[in-house]
């Protein structure tokens, strides 16, 4: 299935739904994006979509888990002693 996307007022598309999801797991894709089917008529938002939606919850999961510290990184650069 491909799926116009509208994450900034313009609409992108269309893209084959793997390559959304791609999207959406990797980020590039805010939750209160808009999708609609090709051939479709009605914006709905990403997360009304099931596999949008876990794909963007898994995604926003991710991104909010705490990470290292900056330099905390095997071999980086530690800060001045």
């Amino acid at each position: 299935m491909q799926w116009y996307l509208n994450r900034s007022g313009t609409a992108e598309g269309p893209l084959e739904e793997g390559a959304l999801l791609g999207m959406i797991s990797a980020g590039q894709v805010p939750r209160d994006a808009q999708v609609c089917p090709v051939g479709g008529n009605e914006w709905k938002t990403l997360t009304s979509h099931p596999a949008f939606a876990q794909a963007s919850n898994a995604a926003s999961k991710a991104t909010s888990s705490p990470g290292s510290a900056p330099g905390s990184a095997p071999g980086a650069p530690q800060g001045p002693a």
